[in-house]
């Protein structure tokens, strides 16, 4: 019931020659959580019986063609995987199955799974968070089949995010001193010169 849990050691800079292939792609039921050698016998058992009692009749799901990009807890790996896929009744069930191990689960203390699971069998994984993953040109959440439009929207996104960030800041390639003056400043501006034209005007009669 419990997935081997996803390396946890200090992210790296994601790269093509970073991905890894998993040994044995599965779809996950539950969240990964650590147990004692003691606790297993117990939590096997109980698992064996709540899904003998309330678990529903065989279901089939397909993976793909669809996939995603799934981030773990601690935002150190990020992982490529298969959408899995089926009618709707199949995919109900398949979440029953995620409820009645939530409850074993709960009973020994471990967290639930996702409050929305979305079932997936992972592929592939690499070192670094999706904001990493830009540098291989993949976005964050996007189906890899349909991304372009989504992709767009987020450049559209950035692209405003960044026309903000430069409008809150004075332009640094134009000297202080011709940096644009408010309204009050160049009215303040043409009268001073107003009236330098008129003693000046005044001196010449003179």
């Amino acid at each position: 019931a419990a997935a081997a849990g996803p390396g946890v050691g200090p992210a790296a800079a994601p790269s093509a020659a970073s991905l890894e292939a998993v040994d044995e792609p599965h779809v996950s039921i539950s969240r990964t959580f650590m147990l004692r050698l003691h606790q297993l016998r117990p939590l096997e058992a109980a698992l064996r019986r709540a899904l003998s009692a309330a678990a529903p009749r065989s279901f089939r799901l397909r993976l793909g063609p669809a996939c995603g990009f799934f981030i773990n807890e601690l935002r150190t790996r990020t992982f490529l995987a298969a959408l899995a896929e089926g009618t709707k009744g199949d995919l109900e069930r398949a979440r029953a199955v995620i409820s009645i191990v939530d409850e074993v689960l709960e009973a020994f203390q471990h967290a639930e799974y996702y409050a929305e699971p979305v079932l997936h069998a992972s592929l592939a994984s690499l070192p670094g968070d999706p904001l990493g993953l830009k540098t291989l040109g993949v976005h964050e959440g996007f189906s890899l089949l349909d991304d372009g439009e989504e992709a767009s929207e987020s450049e559209e996104g950035a692209d405003s995010q960044r026309e903000v960030e430069d409008a809150a800041e004075p332009d640094a390639r134009v000297p202080p001193q011709q940096q644009p003056s408010s309204g009050g400043e160049k009215d303040g501006g043409k009268q001073q010169q107003q009236q330098q034209q008129q003693q000046q005007q005044q001196q010449q009669q003179q």
